[in-house]
């Protein structure tokens, strides 16, 4: 009886750990999910407005010889108050269509950073944004813009609350001759910063927390290193991937 109750337990513990595995592989698994539909909703985004780009760049091309006729005709009449107007009509048309910006060669890269400088700019927030990155990284585009997504809603986060001039974040990034991943964040923020057992706490008041340790998490899976510091008017993201 003792040892078919032991062999009970082992049966018990064991299922008990399988559906602890199931469960967990099943909120990673959704979160994956969410995360690449999310990649996906900006990459589509960009494609849109990079389409939108060409269709009115074709379009200015094609009205730039109806200007031109018009433009040659006022000058020749003397007309300069009308031929001033179409010019200025015309070069707020171009202005209009300006090219959706490319801020590097990687394209997940390019559309989160594209998404969240955007937030940035609606809640007037002055972001500068520095990257010479590589197309071809071995650490996956899902990790890499977890990565670069959690640290840079944490910054936008931060940034905001201020409402000031004060309100910055610069990002920098680059990939070394070789193959190596340097990207650093930093961010203004309110200057109060809550720590529990060492680890920053979970909060959207600051705008950091467990977006962090999803971070920190991600780079010790592909063996690269992380560090986060502050002082009293801005918070640092430094992250380093190695590629060998």
């Amino acid at each position: 009886m003792y040892l078919l109750f032991e062999a009970i337990m082992v049966v018990f513990f064991v299922v008990t750990l399988l559906m602890q595995y199931t469960i967990a592989r099943a909120i990673t698994n959704k979160v994956e999910a969410e995360q690449n539909s999310r990649l996906l909703g900006m990459q589509a985004a960009q494609y849109d407005n990079l389409k939108k780009y060409l269709d009115n760049t074709a379009r200015v091309r094609h009205d730039f010889i109806y200007m031109a006729n018009t433009a040659r005709n006022l000058a020749a009449s003397g007309d300069i108050d009308n031929l001033k107007k179409l010019l200025n009509d015309y070069g707020e048309s171009i202005d209009a269509n300006a090219a959706p910006p490319v801020y590097c060669n990687n394209t997940a890269i390019n559309a989160i950073t594209a998404h969240y400088v955007s937030e940035a700019q609606k809640k007037n927030i002055r972001i500068t944004v520095k990257l010479d990155i590589s197309q071809g990284l071995h650490i996956t585009d899902y990790e890499i813009c977890s990565i670069v997504g959690n640290i840079l809603d944490n910054a936008v986060s931060a940034a905001g609350e201020l409402h000031n001039d004060d309100a910055e974040i610069l990002f920098v990034a680059e990939t070394k001759q070789n193959g190596d991943l340097y990207l650093a964040v930093s961010n203004s923020y309110k200057g109060m910063i809550v720590k529990k057992r060492g680890k920053f706490s979970s909060t959207k008041e600051n705008g950091h927390g467990i977006g962090l340790e999803s971070v920190r998490a991600v780079v010790q899976k592909n063996n690269g290193y992380c560090n986060f510091h502050y002082d009293e008017k801005k918070f640092y993201s430094e992250i380093m991937l190695r590629q060998d």
